[in-house]
């Protein structure tokens, strides 16, 4: 069972290095010629985090100009009512 389990974290960790040659041994497949992962360049996944962080940057921007004019109302209020010396409110 060990042996087992510390054969396969032994073949993972040779994949996450990039050697493929003993997963494909051990699965009696030939060694693929393209690289692994194929699907996900650098230059893609940079593209797709930066499109990601440009909306969530869009969204807080939103949300800080929305919170910023609560504010700006309350304390609007606040002082107008405070000039008044805050009768009529009760």
């Amino acid at each position: 069972m060990v042996s087992t389990l510390s054969r396969k974290l032994d073949l993972l960790l040779l994949i996450a290095f990039g050697r493929k040659d003993p997963l494909c041994a051990f699965l009696e497949k030939p060694v693929p010629s393209r690289m692994f992962p194929e699907g996900n360049s650098v230059a893609k996944f940079t593209a797709r985090v930066g499109q990601r962080h440009a909306e969530q940057f869009r969204q807080a921007d939103r949300n800080m100009a929305i919170v910023g004019a609560v504010v700006a109302t309350t304390l609007a209020i606040l002082f107008s009512w405070n000039m008044r010396g805050w009768q009529g409110i009760w």
